[in-house]
């Protein structure tokens, strides 16, 4: 019975995500409640992002080395992975459920896959995720810069790299804990 209501309230969780973020795009105008709400989703959906970039790294990894083993092998190779349709994020409140359009999210565990395969550069890597993000920020009619894998550019300075300085708006992803959803408003 246990099992049940756990199950129940965590689908219950999930729904209430997917209308969060669904509300948040059909927010008419600029008004200050629209805008705080959009302002929420966009923390969790940043979060959700480079968790799904992450997902999709170590996914790929295990994917590329069972591919590869089956092949070797003469057996079927696996199929491809895909990403968790939600991502669970803690913060200062607790545990949060976030959603992202499926799209999106393939799209984001696909370039993270790319990257850990070394099948495109940590730039590029960068660049795609970013581009992605920037799509979801337009739908959520959000016109600021909202880095996303902060993570990956910290990395790319610490080795001198090219890659655009990053604005102090992003959490880096060891900070995940620290989200906090009143920062969204």
């Amino acid at each position: 019975m246990f099992s049940f209501s756990k199950g129940a309230a965590l689908k219950k969780a999930f729904a209430e995500s997917k209308k969060l973020y669904e509300t948040a795009v059909n927010s008419p105008g600029q008004a200050k409640n629209a805008r705080a709400l959009r302002m929420k989703v966009m923390v969790r959906c940043r979060a959700h992002i480079d968790l799904v970039f992450i997902e999709g790294a170590k996914k790929y990894e295990a994917y590329e080395s069972q591919r590869n083993q089956a092949i070797a092998n003469g057996e079927e190779p696996p199929t491809l992975p895909t990403p968790a349709a939600y991502q669970t994020i803690k913060s200062q409140a607790g545990e949060i459920i976030s959603y992202i359009p499926d799209h999106f999210a393939m799209e984001i565990f696909s370039t993270g896959g790319l990257y850990q395969t070394v099948k495109i550069s940590i730039d590029e890597a960068i660049n795609q995720t970013q581009a992605i993000a920037d799509r979801i920020w337009l739908e959520l009619d959000l016109s600021e810069d909202f880095e996303v894998v902060r993570f990956l550019r910290e990395q790319t300075q610490e080795q001198g790299g090219d890659t655009a300085e990053s604005n102090d708006d992003s959490d880096d992803i060891d900070d995940i804990d620290d989200i906090d959803e009143s920062e969204a408003q």
